[in-house]
């Protein structure tokens, strides 16, 4: 499998996704990328060729959703999780 850094902005919704997720998961999820980024690492997001996720539709809706997050409440989240020293602002 080749490995490859891309903008998840440019990543399209698979429309053929069967699961769900509510906002409340979302957010949880959301929460727990910024505090944990590794397990992007551990876990990566599976694309087709034309850029649609196979594994990880979940993973990339709440990384869409953290680009939205103004900056405060990223530090908030960090600093809830005694994670803030690792913010590199």
């Amino acid at each position: 499998m080749k490995k490859q850094r891309i903008c998840v902005e440019d990543i399209k919704e698979n429309s053929d996704n069967p699961r769900t997720i509510s906002d409340y998961m979302l957010d949880v999820l959301a929460k727990s990328i910024i505090v944990l980024p590794a397990m992007l690492e551990v876990r990566p997001i599976v694309l087709s060729p034309d850029i649609k996720p196979i594994g990880g539709n979940q993973r990339v809706k709440a990384l869409l959703r953290i680009i939205d997050m103004p900056l405060n409440e990223i530090q908030y989240i960090l600093e809830d999780a005694g994670k803030l020293k690792y913010l590199p602002i």
